[in-house]
């Protein structure tokens, strides 16, 4: 068993991107979705653990009611993520950390409220959430990101956004088709989807959706034959997809990735 120091670092090393320069922060592409992750967490402390290497970056997602779909103002042109909005004074995941002004996280359409995503994420360590007992509202910024903010409606306003309505009847398709993928690449222990197989399985899966055009692109940054991690681009229509890292501890440290 590992304790916590090496845990985190075995994290760290499992990063696919660690060693990538990071995306704007500003802009939608600065979240790295490692859905995986996600989805075989069942602790709030690995879900932050995984935070960690991006800083701004956290790969956190809630399974919640879904939402409204969109009809008028407020078109979200890439509905694969929200970013929530720390009150004055910042989010402090934890007490090592300097405090963010927020956190983008991933988020789908099918499954999840933006609002209790947000209310969920930004959580202390003290276990108290920093939206609790306030009013927050869900809107879509200039560059068509959902941006949840502290301030009951007129917030969007202020902040020059709309309020946020829904998504478009095709990218609540999407958002079931990115379930249907990511289901397909968790499994038990010892159980694998080679990679060599994820663009036939994209391509079906797009169809079944009444979706064209998607790609996938396999990364050859982590040694490893089985998905293990995958992000979906959505302006690009690309899904990347890494490896699952085989290397043992040992072969790890012996390369020099942990120390």
């Amino acid at each position: 068993m590992l304790g916590d120091e090496e845990f985190e670092t075995v994290l760290r090393a499992a990063d696919p991107v660690r060693d990538e320069r990071l995306p704007d922060p500003e802009g939608p592409a600065g979240l790295r979705l490692l859905t995986t992750a996600r989805r075989r967490a069942g602790r709030s402390r690995l879900r932050r653990l995984v935070v960690i290497p991006t800083a701004v970056a956290v790969t956190v997602g809630a399974a919640t009611a879904a939402v409204v779909l969109a009809t008028g103002e407020g078109a979200v042109t890439d509905s694969t993520l929200v970013r929530c909005v720390a009150p004055e004074g910042g989010f402090q995941a934890l007490p090592e950390l300097d405090p963010l002004p927020y956190i983008n996280t991933d988020f789908n359409a099918a499954t999840d409220d933006p609002v209790e995503i947000c209310r969920g994420l930004l959580t202390e360590a003290s276990g108290e959430s920093v939206l609790a007992d306030i009013p927050v509202t869900p809107c879509v910024n200039d560059e068509g990101l959902i941006v949840v903010r502290p301030g009951a409606t007129s917030v969007c306003a202020e902040n020059d956004e709309v309020r946020y309505v829904g998504v478009t009847e095709e990218q609540r398709r999407l958002a079931e088709f990115r379930l249907a993928v990511e289901n397909s690449i968790v499994f038990g222990e010892g159980e694998c989807l080679p990679m060599t197989e994820l663009p036939a399985l994209v391509d079906r899966l797009q169809v079944e959706h009444g979706l064209t055009g998607w790609t996938v692109d396999l990364s050859d940054d982590v040694p490893g034959t089985c998905v293990s991690n995958v992000l979906f681009r959505e302006s690009e229509r690309e899904i990347t997809a890494w490896a699952q890292d085989e290397r043992s501890i040992e072969e790890l440290r012996s390369e020099g990735v942990l120390e």
